[in-house]
Order: structure tokens, then sequence, then C-alpha cells
């Protein structure tokens, strides 16, 4: 929601339209009845107060109290609602039978103000909060993900490991597209009972002898394992077990013990064992190597310029690929192309041409080089080069590249460049069969505006009018907001999407539909810039780059420490936004500055 903050600035300045001096300290109870609660009052509590509550929203109740977690993601909420522009909505009049919206020039100056206000309370609220949070700690416990799990057993004992237990294990729950986020993922009897006939495989396939073993060789498999140093104490009840019953057992028991499944982080700053998992699970999707073990041995990853150099390090190493493919998989949602696979029939040459391959080569080739040349996070939107094969180059309508091998091509046609007109994205965010400009709009919105889906009022089918007469989704979709109840959210999603309609369901150009209907993809930002085709509609997102930037940060550290970023980190994020703005927003200095961040060094 980092892209809504100049909306949600600006409603909390709408909720002041005098020209009172501003206190530089902020009094929160004062401030609220003052300040925000006019401002609310007049502009809010009609559809947010007693009798209407739109989006489950009721503003005239909660506490103003900021430095309570709950509370202040309440309100940073609010914040972000009326900075992007969304909220309070236009003035409406009514001419006839015809609803006239009618900007209020007085409100947005207000808006401003309530918008400063706001702001400076959550992040005076933020700065107190966090020193309260860090003593306790942040994030619930996380364990190994299914393919960390994979990743880091495969490094322990081997490929023949690896292989059963990749194609074995349960699938994870997504939560906002990632998999490892520890308030999440499940642990289940039957989860536990297949880990331990999987650890027990994993072990009976390896090339080395386990009818015994000595105290000295389990306690350095379960050092490594466990990824710190065991203690005798802890490496006792597995030496029983190898003597009472076999090796195997006592190997596979540390594969499923909590000390391996489990990240162990005290609350607080991390020691160095642990920034050292941390490290090697956000670069290589697996567990640390021995340089990291010895820097952990030494006590030196607490030491930024070490930090820094491990990171350059392992960026340079070949399983920094494992990150690359892990994250784009989830940042972009890319199992939907295999969960709503396109139509046999009706995109042969997506099978043909074997485009889900080429088209999740042309990502992973986009995303490297731009980590490997430190490329600026905002070619994400503006590229004007991209990778691609002959087919690849064909379904594009792209002049043929020299070889059947990947070459970087630079792109002339304002059209093509960046992630949103990328194949993989554009079939994902379809259903298979068509194209979506809802699932479209809200995958812009979170991945690219930084702000989440709004939940759909109860009830509510996916097209509940006569949809009769229309031709186009657009028309469809238009007839679907004509409900209140769906208006509210649709108008800031489906114009996101429409921008994107000149792409078919496999990401084709085209500029009419198969009704020989023209596509219209004209429409405005949730802020009002407006566009009419994609290559405007990439300048209008352009000029949002700084919540793109707060956004991305936050996606990153979400995938790096495993949990969910909260409206109390929203002050760290803005400080490494800032930093990669003064550095030129380079995406290798991005994860630089994520690794080197308080949100990632601490839990």
């Amino acid at each position: 929601m980092a892209a809504f903050r100049p909306l949600l600035l600006t409603i909390v300045a709408l909720c002041i339209l005098s020209g009172d001096a501003w206190a530089d300290d902020i009094n929160y109870a004062s401030g609220y009845k003052n300040k925000l609660e006019p401002f609310l009052e007049k502009n809010c509590f009609r559809c947010h107060g007693e009798k209407v509550q739109k989006a489950k929203m009721r503003l005239d109740t909660p506490r103003f109290k900021p430095t309570d977690p709950d509370s202040f993601d309440f309100w940073q909420n609010v914040l972000d609602r009326i900075s992007s522009g969304e909220m309070p909505p236009p003035e409406k009049t009514r001419s006839g039978k015809t609803v006239v919206a009618k900007p209020n020039l007085e409100l947005t100056a207000d808006a401003k103000k309530i918008s400063e206000w706001l702001s400076e309370a959550l992040e005076q609220a933020s700065a107190q909060a966090s020193k309260a949070i860090r003593a306790k700690g942040k994030g619930t416990l996380r364990r190994l993900s299914r393919s960390q799990y994979a990743n880091t057993v495969h490094q322990l004992l081997g490929s023949k490991a690896s292989k059963l237990l990749i194609n074995t294990f349960p699938e994870e729950f997504l939560d906002e597209g990632f998999d490892n986020i520890g308030s999440s993922q499940v642990m289940s009897d039957f989860l536990i009972s297949h880990m331990i006939k999987t650890a027990e495989d994993a072990v009976e396939y390896t090339d080395f002898d386990r009818k015994t073993a000595t105290r000295e060789e389990l306690k350095e498999f379960a050092t490594l394992a466990f990824r710190r140093p065991v203690t005798d104490a802890q490496i006792a009840p597995y030496v029983r077990l190898a003597e009472k019953a076999t090796a195997t057992r006592a190997y596979a028991a540390i594969l499923c013990s909590p000390r391996f499944l489990y990240f162990y982080e005290d609350p607080g700053k991390l020691d160095s064992y642990a920034i050292a998992s941390r490290l090697s699970y956000y670069l290589w999707n697996s567990m640390p190597d021995k340089t990291l073990f010895k820097l952990a041995a030494e006590d030196k990853l607490t030491d930024e310029e070490v930090i820094a150099e491990q990171v350059e390090r392992m960026l340079k190493d070949k399983k920094a690929e494992l990150f690359i493919n892990n994250f784009l998989r989830q940042w972009l949602h890319l199992e939907n192309i295999t969960l709503l696979p396109p139509d046999e029939k009706k995109f042969k040459t997506f099978y043909d041409d074997a485009l889900e391959d080429a088209f999740t080569t042309e990502s992973f080739m986009v995303f490297k080089y731009m980590v490997d040349e430190n490329r600026p996070v905002t070619e994400f939107l503006s590229a004007n080069y991209t990778f691609i094969n002959n087919d690849l180059a064909k379904h594009y309508g792209l002049d043929k590249v020299d070889k059947y091998d990947f070459k970087k091509v630079t792109l002339k046609d304002p059209s093509r460049g960046g992630l949103l007109t990328q194949g993989a994205v554009l079939t994902s965010t379809s259903n298979g069969i068509e194209t979506s400009p809802v699932l479209r709009g809200i995958w812009v919105l979170q991945n690219i505006l930084g702000l989440k889906k709004p939940d759909p009022p109860p009830n509510v089918p996916a097209l509940a009018v006569d949809t009769r007469g229309t031709r186009t989704l657009r028309q469809q979709l238009s007839a679907h907001t004509k409900s209140s109840r769906c208006a509210t959210c649709h108008r800031h999603i489906d114009p996101l999407g429409f921008a994107l309609e000149n792409f078919n369901a496999i990401g084709a150009w085209r500029e009419k539909y198969e009704n020989n209907a023209r596509v219209d993809t004209s429409g405005k930002l949730p802020t009002g810039q407006r566009y009419r085709n994609i290559g405007e509609f990439k300048k209008a997102l352009l000029s949002r780059k700084d919540s793109f930037t707060q956004g991305l940060v936050s996606k990153f550290l979400t995938y790096g420490t495993g949990r969910k970023m909260h409206g109390t980190d929203r002050s760290e994020i803005k400080k490494i936004a800032s930093k990669l703005k003064r550095s030129g927003y380079g995406l290798r200095d991005l994860i630089h500055h994520t690794t080197a961040s308080k949100i990632f060094l601490n839990r």
C-alpha cells in the first residue's frame, strides 16, 4: 500500500481546513479530536459510520492509538486510501438521470494538510513502538519451505535425495504469493509422518554407509543440519537411537528435528549463525556454505562490511539462480500458468512453440541481467530491451534473432518492454481462455502500486447483473459496476487491467476482440492520471516510482525474512527506498540495502 501513501496523507490532510499552527510534538488524542475527527466526520462517516460501513470499514468508532500495532495498521490503511486518491470519492451531483462526479479543489488542499499530520503521527508512533517490538521480537516461528527443505537435503546428502524430495513434498500455502511466510505455514500429523518417511528414504539413497555412526559423525552432521553448533546434550538422543536402532534412523531423526525444520532466531538482534541462515536462504534458497559457517563461528556476520562482501560473493555464485527462479515464480505468481493453463485448441501455438518455458526464461534473464548490471528497478516498468528466442520473437511480432538461443534485443515499440508486457505476467493473469481486466488489475494493484486487494462484499457473484447486449469485457464490467457494492473497488481495479487489453490471454498483440470490437485501453490511475494506451500507462506508473520502489522493497524483505511487513515497518522501508533512490535505484543495490536493514538483521 506504499503507493497510496500520498493519497492517505491527502485524506488525512483533508480532515483539516484551517490554517492552524501544527504542533511539532504529536499528541495523539488531541490531534485526533482537533484535526482528524472533523475531517472524517465531514467526508467519511456517511459511508463508513454507524449506519453504513462500505468495504467493511467503520471510522467513527476505532481509537486513534497508533503505538498499538493493530491501530497503526488500521490508520495506515486509511492514510493509504486517501493518499492514493481512492478516498474520499469526488462529490456527486444529480442532473436528470446522470450522476456527475465533481472534484472539490478545496478538499484536496485540506487533504494535503491532513496527510502531513497523519503521516507524521504514524512515523512518530512507529519509532516509539519499534523499540518495544524489537525487544520482544517480530514475526512467528517459521520452518523451511518445500523448496528450501529439498535444497538443504540435497546439499547435505546428494542429488538422489533431492530429486526424491522435490516431487513428493506437499505443496505450500501461498500468502501474498510467497510460500515461506511463517504465520501461514502449516504443520500437521500427515506432514510430520510424510517428513519421517521422506527423511528415511533420503538417507537410504545416499552413497554413505549408514549402518553405524559415531557420536562425532552424528554431531558433525547435526551441526550442519541445525545450522549452528550442537551440544553433547542435544546430540545424545540421536546417539542412543543409532545404538538401539540404526544409524539411518538417527540421521533421519536429525532431518525431522525441529532444529532442522525451523529457523531458531532469538528476539532482537540476530546472532551470526542466524544471519548466515537468513543470507543463505534469501540468496541461495538453501543452507549456508563453509564460508558462511566459518564467519558465523568467528562472529563476524554482525559486521556490515562483512555482510556486504558476502552478499557480493553469493550473488556471483551460480546458486544465486535459485533465488532468482524462486523469487520470480512467487512474486509474479507464475504458478497460475500451470493452475490455469491456456486452452489447447484456442492457443495451439502456446504448446507448439513451448511458450511457457520461453516466457519464464525471458523473465529470468531480464531479472538476472538487472541484478548483474545493477540496472534501475524502474526498468521493471520501462525497459526498452528484453531477452527472446526465435519463437518468442514471432509471438511478440519482433524480428528474428540470429540463433535459437535467447538474445538480448532492443525494443523500438513502447508497447513492449518491462514486466507488464512479458508473456509470463500476461498469461499468469489470464484465466486460460480469455483476458481478465480484474485479475490483471489486481496484479498491478498489488505488485506495481503496492496496495492490498480489497475484500469483496459478501454474496456478490462475478457478474451480478444482466450483461446481454455487451460486446466487450469493458462493457460487461461497466454494467457490473453499476452496482454500488461493486463500484467502490472495481472503479480502481478495472482501469488498471483495461490498460493491458491489447494483449490476449497469452500475451500476443491485438487491436480487436474476436467479435471484431475494437480494444479500448484508456483509463486512469486512482490518483487521477489518465492514459490511452500501454505506453502512456507505463509512464503514469513511472510517475509514482517512489511508491513502486517502496512496494518492491517490501516484497524483497517479505521473501528474505519469511514474514509479512507490518505498518510499523514502514519507516524502515521508506529509509531503504530513499537510500536506493540516492544510489540510482539499482536492483543489486536494493538487495544490499535489504540485507543491511534493521528488518533483516532483527527478529
